[in-house]
């Protein structure tokens, strides 16, 4: 028996591939949140361990091909589409997709960026007191 997460063609099995290290990203970014939660000292230590993978060059390399190929894919799908026409389901899960890298940019921005360009400190404290 075929493991049935790896069929369809090459495009599918890439796209899935790319789905599953940006949900693997946002479970372990969400979790160190939810630690925040609990305790403020429990979230720097998670996330001082999460960063350690993430903002590696391995780490980011994967993360950010993930990223642009799983978004080129989506984008490569829609524009081969012979029509418009799907069920409201699709268009929403068209739409949210479109939207959710738009909407986190400014996330991106306040930590990320801040952090590699401006040195600033971007710990769960510091985003924390953004809010």
């Amino acid at each position: 028996m075929t493991n049935a997460l790896w069929q369809g063609n090459w495009r599918t099995r890439l796209r899935i591939a790319s789905g599953l290290v940006l949900f693997t990203y946002v479970f372990f970014h969400l979790l160190n949140v939810a630690l925040g939660l609990h305790s403020a000292e429990w979230a720097e230590r998670f996330q001082d361990w999460r960063q350690v993978i993430t903002r590696s060059t391995p780490g980011g390399l994967l993360l950010y091909a993930a990223l642009l190929t799983h978004m080129g894919l989506a984008l490569f799908r829609l524009s081969r589409r012979r029509t418009l026409r799907m069920s409201p389901w699709e268009a929403l899960q068209i739409v949210l997709g479109l939207c959710i890298p738009l909407l986190l940019m400014v996330h991106f921005v306040h930590t990320r960026v801040a952090s590699s360009e401006f040195g600033v400190n971007d710990e769960m404290a510091y985003i924390a007191g953004l809010i």
